[in-house]
């Protein structure tokens, strides 16, 4: 009888003369020891070759031996401009397969959610004053996006978000655009979410902000009317 031993990546018993019990373990280990290895080489900087910042890469990488950019974004922006008819064949393929894209995203972050959790962590606490810069800027260029993103956060706070379609999603950025458009505005909860109203474009209004200071915390059915 042939003698059983442990997998030297995932410890299931198997009874075969090798270190591991399949080929994916053995890429598996492969794999985590060069992540070691990675982590354990000392950076190395190169500015971005489509912004210029400096950015590290790890040698021992070979893949980031051959890396030219800072951030995916920079990579984006560099493919856009020179292959245009590839980059618009890959936005219209997104633009087609959003929602399947979107339920693939939650599942492998729903599968990995604390090592989601904990580079997120990471990323963020290194990166503390870049945030708040990229966030300032942001929001001094998109006033109408920084204030759906205020106005949800709050809702999220009181549990009044409900799951919305593309189309719903439109309508609300129709509707705090229209905000942004005439100064002075602001989009108002017509029922607020303290009486128990969802965060929904059926709910959402834009109208003067000296209009909503007056309104506050009321319900007015008819506030259409008194834009």
């Amino acid at each position: 009888m042939t003698e059983k031993m442990p997998c030297a990546h995932c410890g299931v018993m198997f009874a075969r003369a090798k270190k591991f019990c399949t080929k994916r373990c053995n890429g598996a280990a492969r794999y985590a020891e060069q992540a070691r290895s990675r982590r354990a080489a000392d950076p190395e900087k190169m500015p971005c070759a489509h912004c210029g910042v400096v950015f590290e890469f790890t040698p021992s990488n070979k893949a980031s031996n051959k890396r030219k950019f800072c951030a995916s974004r920079c990579r984006l922006a560099a493919c856009r401009a020179s292959n245009p008819d590839k980059c618009e064949r890959e936005r219209a393929w997104r633009e087609a397969n959003r929602e399947s894209i979107r339920a693939r995203q939650r599942a492998l972050r729903k599968a990995n959610h604390e090592r989601v959790r904990e580079v997120h962590l990471s990323w963020r606490e290194a990166n503390r004053e870049k945030l708040r810069e990229r966030s300032r800027a942001y929001g001094a260029a998109n006033p109408d996006k920084r204030a759906a993103s205020q106005s949800k956060r709050r809702a999220l706070k009181r549990n009044a978000t409900v799951p919305l379609t593309l189309e719903e999603e439109a309508r609300e950025r129709a509707i705090y655009a229209e905000s942004a458009r005439n100064e002075g505005w602001e989009v108002d909860h017509i029922k607020p979410l303290a009486k128990g109203g969802l965060h929904h474009p059926d709910n959402l209004v834009a109208i003067p902000g000296t209009l909503n200071r007056q309104k506050n915390a009321q319900y007015w059915p008819d506030l259409h009317a008194l834009q």
